[in-house]
């Protein structure tokens, strides 16, 4: 579970609720992920189901689809297992295992996957979270990424979420030794119309430039999208 929908639902802080399960398919004209495209500048659509338990354990998992370009079909897919619990009134804990795998038309012609354990603290709209990975996009590839979200509603269905993180390398082994510790940071507000929610992010990040479709690419970048829940 993202981190900026435990924010916005309160899941939290909110009273025990019945277990429930929950889905959604969203639009956007490109994944983005630390600030750097995975669908090589194309719109994917994304597929997720959810399932929450009154316990706190919750599990999810999603599908992700690239619509265009020259080689459309299954970008990838995610699984997330966790459990979710107060602290007190104001604050909350969560922790889980994330998983995703990426096939290798959009992933250098290679498939490509990372394991991440995080650990994350919630108090009221302010949410932080850290992810340790052992094996980041490359076996022998060790990391530790922190972030930091929030959101605040303006107004009866509009949201503004703000993102901020860090990434450091634990261990480079050769020939991935000259990768640099990264940052990214997000700007985004959404309208929710019913089922319907539209939202705009605009998302960038550093050092160094993004790369797909055989040339470097600038890391920030507008997206677009729209989610039906159901």
């Amino acid at each position: 579970m993202k981190p900026w929908v435990l924010i916005a639902t309160g899941i939290s802080l909110a009273s025990p609720a019945e277990a429930q399960i929950a889905g959604s398919i969203s639009v956007e004209s490109d994944y983005r992920y630390r600030s750097r495209s995975l669908s090589s500048g194309h719109p994917v659509v994304t597929a997720n189901l959810d399932y929450d338990d009154n316990s706190g354990f919750f599990i999810d998992g999603s599908i992700t689809g690239v619509l265009s370009g020259e080689r459309p079909g299954v970008l990838g897919v995610q699984g997330n297992i966790g459990y979710a619990t107060r602290l007190s009134s104001k604050l909350s804990i969560d922790v889980g295992v994330l998983r995703s795998q990426y096939m290798p038309s959009y992933a250098g012609d290679r498939a490509a996957h990372y394991t991440e354990l995080y650990l994350g603290l919630t108090r009221r709209r302010v949410s932080s979270r850290v992810y340790f990975s052992p094996d980041y996009f490359h076996s022998g590839i060790s990391t530790l990424y922190g972030e930091i979200e929030g959101v605040i509603e303006p107004a009866t269905d509009w949201h503004l979420t703000a993102h901020v993180g860090g990434l450091v390398y634990l261990s480079r082994p050769a020939p991935y030794g000259n990768r640099r510790d990264q940052h990214d940071w997000r700007l985004g507000v959404s309208r929710q119309l019913g089922a319907f929610e539209v939202h705009l992010n605009l998302s960038g990040g550093g050092p160094g430039s993004d790369y797909y479709g055989g040339e470097p690419r600038g890391r920030t970048a507008l997206v677009v999208g729209a989610t039906r829940s159901f």
